[in-house]
């Protein structure tokens, strides 16, 4: 498995999203040198718990020796070992979307609701994570619909897509 360390790359985590409502999201892995694939690898290493990861897998990153996957509709980040792929925590954070890193820190997406369409919908935020704890740091909010774009100085860019213009931005 991947080892979560700059350098050669030994294979890649696929993060399936799954049908919304039918909680299967799923992780898999590639392995290059021996040219093995690998699905479902959550369930199988974690068998004391839920089979698959939740409903509607949004994104997954790497970040030291933790693989993280931002489950959208399940409303929560679950951390493993990017080894092992074995559970070792999840975070809570309604409706997230994607995540960055800086310094001990994640810096979360969220739409802070349910996923519905509502005209009077709640503002979303940026939800700042900290990784050695595993547990919400503090929040900022963000306009409707907000969108990250992210540099190679990893500063988060939040735009309002329905006003195509720079609406917020949070330095790490």
């Amino acid at each position: 498995m991947g080892s979560g360390e700059s350098g050669e790359i030994a294979g890649f985590f696929l993060l399936n999203e799954g049908n919304m409502g039918s909680n299967k999201c799923t992780l898999e892995y590639y392995d290059y040198a021996s040219g093995i694939y690998m699905k479902n690898i959550y369930a199988e290493r974690n068998p004391g718990l839920v089979q698959e990861l939740g409903d509607v897998g949004n994104d997954l990153q790497i970040y030291g020796d933790r693989l993280y996957a931002v489950v959208n509709c399940s409303n929560l980040i679950e951390v493993m070992d990017v080894k092992t792929a074995r559970h070792i925590g999840q975070v809570s954070v309604p409706n997230c979307r994607y995540i960055v890193f800086k310094n001990q820190y994640a810096y979360v997406s969220s739409y802070a609701g349910p996923v519905e369409i509502d005209p009077n919908y709640r503002m979303g935020y940026v939800a700042k994570i900290d990784t050695t704890a595993h547990r919400l740091y503090a929040a900022t909010p963000a306009m409707k619909h907000l969108l990250p774009f992210l540099t190679a100085r990893l500063s988060m860019w939040v735009c309002a897509m329905w006003l195509n213009r720079l609406s917020w931005r949070l330095r790490c």
